[in-house]
């Protein structure tokens, strides 16, 4: 159990650093750093359409930068290290045992991102059609998240 609960602070250490970045680069308007191959892997490769391909469909900018990336003129990062920061306390609480419904509240808080984590993968796919690394990241690191609260919850 305590193995978990240090991956899971971890993770949430991870992605509040991940969210900082996106944040810092939406409001100096900078790239950021997507790219699973360097530009000499897809000159030199064998596959080169191939891999071309895969490039172009893996843009985040195209996806940070989309009329989705915002909600209230606020970007998914703030609203992601605003999430973290709460599970993150949460969690603090959960293990000094400082708060009634702790494994409720920490149940809810993952579900829910989980949830919109769906949704945003979703619109990736069929709407924007782009796919962001970082984006795929986060909703990773949340089902995680959600799984190892469920863990919490339910065991004796």
């Amino acid at each position: 159990m305590k193995i978990l609960k240090t991956i899971f602070i971890i993770l949430i250490l991870l992605w509040l650093s991940i969210s900082s970045y996106l944040t810092y680069t939406h409001y100096t308007n900078t790239s950021v750093f997507c790219s699973l191959w360097n530009e000499n892997q897809v000159n030199n490769s064998q596959n080169i359409y191939q891999i071309a391909n895969i490039k172009k469909q893996s843009s985040c900018d195209k996806v940070l930068q989309s009329d989705y990336s915002e909600i209230f003129w606020i970007p998914m990062s703030v609203y992601w290290i605003i999430f973290y920061l709460g599970i993150l306390w949460t969690f603090i609480l959960f293990i000094f045992n400082k708060l009634k419904y702790k494994k409720e509240i920490l149940l809810s808080f993952t579900f829910i991102w989980a949830c919109f984590s769906i949704y945003f993968s979703y619109l990736q796919y069929f709407v924007i059609h782009w796919f962001c690394y970082y984006c795929l990241t986060s909703a990773f690191i949340t089902y995680v998240l959600f799984w190892f609260s469920l863990y919490f919850k339910f065991k004796k």
